[in-house]
């Protein structure tokens, strides 16, 4: 059975082939994890999509048409002190000229399990006109002993040219 996703404010493309392979992502609204198909077939105002999503998206999800997602993770880092907690102030994201689209960014600390990541969102990355762009780090992910990181972009045809990264910290001296 194809999966329907209805949307009574759309106004999709309709002609010819329609949106027919286009692809589609969903959001869950609860934890931000993505589920993804292809456009089978659509009518004005749904969406009956390829193969059956792992779960049935609700209404509070969000949709993306088009998209093709953009994911960069980072193993796990210790910034040279494993044993010293740290403290995230702020992250500077440098990029090339011509760099289009938003970024999401998001931040994990000590995580206990090297297959899943207990994801925060820590802030959006504007890849517009100046090629630097600062966020200062609020999350509860921002103090820890081991950090993760992750980039996640959505936006259709979303062109990144991502040169530095660099993490402003301060360290918590441990004796004991």
């Amino acid at each position: 059975m194809k999966t329907l996703i209805a949307d009574s404010g759309a106004a999709f493309y309709t002609t010819g082939d329609a949106l027919c392979g286009v692809p589609v992502i969903v959001m869950d609204k609860d934890d931000g994890s993505l589920i993804s198909s292809r456009v089978y077939s659509n009518t004005a105002t749904g969406l009956k999509l390829d193969c059956p999503l792992s779960r049935a998206p609700d209404r509070y999800d969000a949709y993306f048409l088009g998209s093709i997602p953009f994911a960069l993770e980072s193993g796990d880092l210790t910034f040279g002190a494993p044993q010293e907690i740290k403290n995230i102030a702020y992250v500077t994201f440098e990029f090339e000229r011509g760099s289009l689209g938003v970024l999401d960014f998001y931040l994990a600390a000590d995580q206990e399990s090297q297959t899943s990541t207990a994801w925060q969102y820590a802030g959006s990355v504007a890849l517009k006109g100046r090629t630097t762009y600062r966020i200062p780090i609020t999350c509860p992910a921002q103090r820890g002993r081991t950090f993760r990181w992750l980039l996640l972009g959505l936006r259709p045809g979303q062109k990144i040219t991502l040169t530095h990264l660099t993490f402003e910290f301060g360290q918590e001296a441990n004796f004991g």
